[in-house]
């Protein structure tokens, strides 16, 4: 401990290699017993850079020499980006005795990630907002958040077709002999369509929301997966109604057209009719959506597909990551 009492520390001079802008600065020392610890920041570092450090000592003016009794941030793969850095000199390891020193830090680059991660991050920005459409709800938004797993929103909208329609066919044996001989004139054939029949625009809408996940990972391209669930007034609900009967129906004596069925002692005509109607109806139901994600630096787009009941649409999107 004596042999460091008369230790005096000179203002340290700076030794760097440095490589877009970086030095060493604000160098400080102290004493602790038999120890010394240099402080230093290293300027306009970046957390993506990686510094081989070295401290080197003159002694009592002589020529300087490369300190090994040393721990704390120095050697090889000392990250930039930090507030500030300490190396601790363990002085009686490499010199019997020490009356004055003067120190120099050296710094050497070895790997700069800063920019190709400035390049990089630009396509790992995890925010999307965007253009969200399909064939039958052209019009919508979509905001979405794509990390490893991620979620999204969407709204589709537009006008849909609503139909409510049907038809029916009729005919008639003209007499009860023509029915036991299943003599079925032709003549007697005639169609009533449609009875009823409505065809109007609605407003339509999808709602869905969801989970992504990531499933490729490149420094400028990314591709996720995407699942969804929602409730949408668009989809097609289809419907049918078929009636087949078989009577003879009873009229008055002498009623026009009319037969008497010698069977049952009654006036009347035997009647064959075929009846059908049908629905193709908008109707309001669970959305199913599933498809994929493709961004390239700030640029997505989306494509997919949802389900609605009996209709299936395909969902398309183009989107801005920030």
């Amino acid at each position: 401990m004596a042999i460091l009492k008369q230790l005096f520390l000179l203002l340290f001079a700076t030794f760097s290699i440095s490589a877009f802008s970086q030095e060493v600065t604000n160098i400080v020392t102290r004493q602790l017993g038999e120890k010394i610890e240099v402080s230093y920041k290293i300027s306009n570092s970046t957390t993506e850079q990686l510094f081989f450090v070295s401290l080197y000592c003159a002694i009592d003016g002589n020529e300087k020499i490369l300190l090994k009794s040393v721990t704390g941030d120095v050697g090889d793969n000392v990250a930039g980006g930090k507030e500030k850095y300490t190396i601790v000199w363990d002085v009686l390891k490499d010199v019997d005795e020490l009356n004055s020193a003067e120190f120099f830090v050296k710094i050497e680059l070895k790997k700069d990630g800063s920019k190709l991660k400035t390049i990089s991050t630009i396509g790992q920005k995890k925010w999307l907002v965007g253009y969200n459409g399909s064939f039958l709800l052209p019009f919508g938004v979509r905001a979405s958040y794509l990390g490893n797993w991620g979620g999204y929103f969407g709204v589709r909208l537009g006008r849909v077709w609503n139909t409510f329609g049907g038809s029916i066919d009729y005919y008639q044996y003209l007499s009860y002999q023509d029915y036991l001989d299943e003599n079925y004139n032709q003549d007697s054939w005639y169609s009533l369509y449609p009875y009823w029949d409505q065809d109007y625009s609605e407003f339509g809408y999808s709602l869905n929301a969801g989970v992504t996940k990531r499933v490729l990972n490149k420094s400028k391209f990314q591709l996720h997966a995407y699942a969804g669930l929602g409730y949408g007034y668009w989809g097609t609900y289809n419907s049918s109604d078929f009636d087949e009967y078989d009577i003879w129906n009873n009229t008055g004596v002498g009623s026009t057209g009319a037969y008497y069925n010698p069977e049952n002692g009654e006036w009347g005509y035997h009647e064959h009719a075929l009846d059908y109607s049908y629905s193709d109806i908008v109707w309001g139901n669970i959305d199913l959506e599933a498809g994929f994600y493709a961004s390239f630096n700030r640029l997505a787009i989306n494509l997919g597909f949802s389900f609605n009941e009996s209709t299936l649409d395909m969902v398309f999107g183009l989107g801005y990551k920030f």
